[in-house]
């Protein structure tokens, strides 16, 4: 496929899937050769989307959450290898000796062995203190290092221990050391500031008939997030400033001649 028929096809996957809108970008070295919206950000007022356009980037959080540690590697304030508890001694699961082996990399490789326990997080009003120390009740279902398990407590630990070993939170740390730096000034840490900077897609799902089929039209729903899982996938952003992002990782980590993370 060429940039010539990608619109075309953008169109008929809009239809076909039956999405209001979204937006796209694609880098090439240091230059954005696409950026383009599609369809609408809102269904009532029929705003469209463009490259601008605030989306909530969900679990795409938590690269952002790896870059964090990775810069504080380069800095020589945390090494990948090195255990959990060497930075945070209180760091405790269900499992001894996991407790005392478990590395940085571990947390961020999905491999600890705990399985997604999302039900110890959804919706809670716990502070992210407070449910890393409740970690310690959670079983395991694989053996360490075992297999791939998707685990988001697992990356709002990681999120903690970089905001610990910076001395700022998560989030201050995400902003000064990512965002600010790469001029990604739409993005943003909530569904609050993203409406407040505007130019927001609202979401939707499809209504279903009683029977489970979908009855094929849209009704707005509400915003979700909780911010105490924040460094898994609490991220609002635009293509316009994920272009940026991309710069960097498809650059071998540099910022025009500057080497932003090794």
């Amino acid at each position: 496929m060429n940039l010539d028929t990608l619109d075309q096809y953008i169109e008929e996957a809009l239809h076909a899937w039956k999405v209001p809108g979204v937006a796209l970008a694609v880098v090439q070295g240091d230059e954005v050769i696409y950026a383009r919206g599609f369809g609408v950000r809102n269904i009532e007022s029929c705003d469209p989307v463009n490259p601008d356009t605030l989306f909530p980037i969900a679990s795409c959080t938590k690269a952002f959450t790896s870059m964090g540690a990775a810069l504080l590697v380069d800095d020589g304030v945390l090494e990948w290898d090195k255990p959990v508890r060497h930075y945070l001694p209180e760091f405790k699961l269900s499992d001894s000796y996991i407790s005392e082996k478990i590395t940085v990399r571990d947390l961020l490789c999905h491999r600890s062995g705990l399985p997604r326990h999302d039900l110890a997080w959804y919706g809670t009003s716990l502070s992210r203190e407070a449910l890393i120390k409740n970690l310690a009740h959670l079983p395991f279902s694989k053996g360490f290092r075992e297999g791939w398990q998707y685990q988001n407590m697992m990356y709002m630990t990681a999120g903690y221990l970089v905001g610990k070993m910076s001395g700022l939170t998560w989030e201050e740390f995400t902003q000064e050391r990512i965002l600010d730096p790469l001029k990604m000034a739409r993005t943003c840490f909530s569904p609050e500031v993203m409406q407040q900077k505007g130019n927001y897609a609202t979401p939707y799902q499809i209504k279903h008939t009683v029977g489970g089929g979908a009855a094929g039209e849209w009704e707005a729903r509400e915003f979700y997030a909780n911010p105490v899982v924040g460094p898994a996938g609490i991220i609002h952003s635009s293509v316009a400033d994920l272009s940026r992002w991309l710069h960097v990782h498809v650059n071998d980590g540099r910022i025009g001649n500057q080497q932003f993370v090794s």
